[in-house]
């Protein structure tokens, strides 16, 4: 059994990744797609917009694991030196299409299990925590998602892309908790599942269909709830 194995008695503090834990990617990426032909249908000249898109991306998973001083400049630089463009356009269509358009679409797309979840946790007084590659802050607003600490891979106390266990440590430090007493849960074993093995704490990777992430939600929250009751 899950609880058996991550021995909840023991957990003080979980810590969530943000995209595609939190909410239904797919849904999100579906709403974008329309917003994006949408606006580009009006505004054809500016559809190289969506290479830089793809560049920026596409280099951020290059660099898994890539630690820097200066990461959050050092994404934009890699983009702009592949598509010979100024960093400063760059900038401008990353944030508006994968930090600000988002967010409108984030309460409608995250999933129901998680603020009870969020609810069940802060009323044992178990520390909630959100680790994500990009800015997370935002997004969880969207979502009326309240944590004690959100960092991103690109905050300047982190400077790491996960696989990295970084952040973990961090946020570990910053809220005087053991790595033995925390439970990390993300989408992406790669990512997340690597990166919690590197930290040496426990981890959920949640499954890939969007029903059973819903499920496993409601199963942890009812889960928390009973160890709460037996101890």
């Amino acid at each position: 059994m899950i609880t058996e194995e991550l021995q909840l008695e023991t957990i003080k503090l979980v810590i969530f990744d943000v995209d595609g834990t939190l909410y239904n990617q797919r849904k999100l990426q579906f709403c974008m797609c329309l917003s994006l032909l949408k606006y580009y249908l009006i505004h054809p000249f500016e559809i190289k917009d969506l290479y830089i898109l793809y560049q920026f991306r596409k280099e951020r998973e290059k660099h898994s694991g890539y630690n820097s001083t200066n990461l959050n400049e050092e994404q934009y630089e890699w983009c702009a030196s592949k598509l010979h463009i100024p960093v400063k356009r760059v900038k401008a269509v990353i944030s508006k299409w994968i930090y600000d358009t988002p967010l409108r679409y984030l309460r409608n797309t995250q999933y129901s299990g998680a603020p009870a979840l969020f609810d069940t946790l802060r009323g044992q007084n178990i520390k909630i925590a959100a680790y994500s590659d990009y800015p997370a802050n935002d997004k969880l607003n969207a979502m009326n998602l309240k944590t004690d600490i959100s960092v991103s891979s690109t905050d300047a106390e982190i400077n790491s892309f996960k696989p990295s266990p970084q952040g973990i440590y961090f946020i570990c430090k910053e809220l005087n908790i053991d790595k033995e007493a925390c439970l990390f849960i993300g989408d992406r074993d790669s990512r997340d599942g690597q990166c919690a093995r590197n930290a040496g704490v426990r981890y959920i990777v949640l499954p890939s269909k969007n029903k059973d992430k819903e499920k496993l939600f409601v199963f942890l929250a009812h889960a928390f709830e009973m160890k709460n009751r037996i101890n």
